[in-house]
């Protein structure tokens, strides 16, 4: 074989390596689930992609609000309350829920990530502050955002802040070729199980700090997956511990790609806080 016909070789197996990388650039869905590893993740992301709408739909999102209710049983006790959960991606969220407290009194509670800080308001107010306080409500914040979309839209463009891979787990319940670890900045998220049939997000399954010591297995589920602006998206959730369900969820609407503030996930001024009663 000729210099010439070996140079020529090169050159075009260097153009169709070129041309793979841009192709793969140009998908929005890669750049919105960064941090994938191995082929086998690759397959079910790409199951995933379709199952919630494509990656057309995906490179759209802006914003994405939740609205809806939920009933709680936790400690043998049985209350509801509103919620209202905001998305601005690829880095704010924020989550605010409305109850009656014991006395009727209407109360709230409140977890806003905004980019890289973290801060509670209403009842979830950290009393304490400094840096490691500071620190402590950006890890929950951004863990809070990255389980919820993770459950709800997890190829949502997150600015590589949610990297998933196929899980190597032969535990029960994580079966392989649908399982996904699914991470953060902060450490392990979960892992998530896909549906056997339709490849939609039926549950995440996580180690959280139990009240008693150690910890424990949290387990929340995902259903009643609805059509919105083009999206799959579940208007049913559960969340429970220790195979016990604890918290229903039930989704009254989304509205995708509507107005949001970004003046709305910003912290209010800590000396008007001081002011504030913790509700």
């Amino acid at each position: 074989m000729s210099r010439i016909t070996i140079l020529a070789r090169t050159v075009l197996l260097t153009l169709v390596a070129g041309v793979s990388v841009l192709a793969a650039c140009a998908e929005p869905w890669r750049l919105a689930a960064a941090g994938l590893q191995g082929k086998g993740a690759s397959r079910i992301t790409t199951l995933l992609l379709t199952a919630l709408g494509g990656d057309a739909a995906v490179s759209r999102l802006k914003s994405l609000t939740i609205d809806g209710s939920y009933l709680s049983t936790a400690g043998g006790g049985r209350h509801t309350a509103t919620f209202r959960i905001l998305v601005l991606f690829p880095d704010r969220f924020q989550i605010s829920e409305r109850m009656s407290a014991p006395d009727g009194q209407p109360a709230e509670k409140a977890m806003t990530l905004d980019g890289n800080v973290g801060w509670f308001g209403g009842r979830m107010r950290a009393a304490a502050s400094g840096t490691s306080a500071d620190e402590a409500m950006r890890v929950a914040a951004r863990t809070e955002y990255l389980r919820t979309i993770s459950l709800v839209l997890p190829v949502a463009p997150t600015g590589g802040l949610l990297t998933m891979s196929e899980t190597a787990s032969l535990l029960p319940g994580f079966p392989r070729g649908r399982t996904l670890d699914v991470g953060g900045p902060d450490g392990p998220v979960g892992q998530l199980v896909l549906d056997a049939q339709s490849h939609l997000p039926a549950e995440l399954r996580f180690q959280r700090a139990s009240l008693i010591g150690g910890t424990s297995e949290s387990v929340w589920r995902a259903s009643d997956h609805r059509p919105v602006s083009g999206l799959m998206l579940p208007f049913r959730m559960t969340k429970g511990s220790a195979g016990t369900v604890v918290q229903t969820w039930t989704v009254l609407r989304y509205a995708v790609n509507a107005p949001l503030d970004i003046a709305q996930f910003k912290q209010p001024n800590p000396a008007a806080l001081r002011r504030e009663p913790i509700r």
